[in-house]
């Protein structure tokens, strides 16, 4: 089942090990909150989904998907099912909102200041969520966002290193330079994907016109021409940006995008900065507005 109803009357979204974790090794997992239908996924991937969403929940957020519970189902011959509870948050994925509604740098603000303060929120237990990346933010229809699936999170034990540390894991266009180096990951790694985040929604709320745009370099990636560790270099990828977005915006954006980790803001910083320029843009509004 991909959703339940509970008894107030709120949807549940259930993930599920369509094939028992025991048999081969591996378990093909479906999502109320993914784009595709399902993924076949390593066994480990729904273990450390449960083990993190326990670590994140032991005090909430709320901007963080809230885990309701897991267990496991009998699954006779072979072995069982396992499964993962979490409250279905209404709404569609960041993804889809860009493609079908117009953004405001307003919303750009406030979506910017809750996903910094759900990452904090996350590094400030140690572990990094390594899928930043538009399909794993939701937009609720109180326009709120919130940071779900932690399939690929890790979390960093001072004095232990294993090899899933390491692994390129994520997706292209919002994975460090460094994890595509197969690199050690630190929270730093979620704060490139931050920025990258960060600028698609601000060139969906205000593109620079082809007569004003500015060429600013950001060190990125480019798949199609490094398939493989060995071949990667640092490239600098252009991009247009807009000289009128807010400075924290474009702030923000560069310090993101710092080829070198240690170069990158702690997110706890940048949702303060976020948080305070959304409440000038509010106080600012309501001041208009009784004008």
């Amino acid at each position: 089942h991909s959703a339940s109803r509970l008894a107030d009357g709120k949807q549940l979204a259930i993930k599920i090990t369509r094939e028992p974790i025991s048999t081969n090794g591996s378990v093909e997992v479906s999502s109320a909150q993914s784009v595709g239908a399902s993924a076949e996924l390593p066994a480990q991937v729904f273990w450390s989904e449960v083990k993190m969403l326990e670590a994140v929940q032991a005090e909430s957020h709320p901007q963080i998907v809230t885990c309701l519970g897991f267990g496991m189902l009998p699954s006779p011959p072979h072995g069982y099912q396992g499964f993962i509870a979490t409250e279905l948050i209404p709404g569609i994925d960041m993804r889809r909102r860009l493609k079908g509604q117009s953004v405001s740098l307003d919303e750009v603000t406030k979506w910017s200041a809750q996903l910094a303060g759900a990452l904090a929120h996350i590094h400030a237990r140690s572990i990094v969520h390594r899928d930043v990346k538009l399909s794993n933010l939701m937009t609720t229809p109180a326009g709120d966002v919130m940071l779900i699936d932690f399939g690929l999170a890790y979390q960093i034990v001072d004095g232990q290193h294993d090899e899933n540390r390491s692994m390129r894991v994520g997706c292209a266009g919002f994975m460090a330079p460094e994890t595509y180096r197969e690199q050690p990951c630190e929270v730093s790694a979620d704060a490139f994907a931050f920025g990258q985040v960060l600028r698609r929604l601000l060139w969906r709320a205000n593109p620079p016109a082809r007569s004003v745009r500015t060429r600013a370099y950001f060190h990125a990636l480019r798949w199609e021409i490094l398939p493989t560790p060995s071949t990667y270099e640092d490239v600098h990828c252009a991009i247009y940006i807009n000289p009128a977005w807010p400075g924290t915006h474009l702030r923000a954006l560069r310090a993101c995008s710092e080829r070198r980790p240690e170069r990158r803001p702690a997110m706890a910083t940048l949702a303060k900065e976020f948080d305070e320029c959304h409440a000038a843009a509010m106080k600012h509004g309501a001041a208009n507005g009784k004008a």
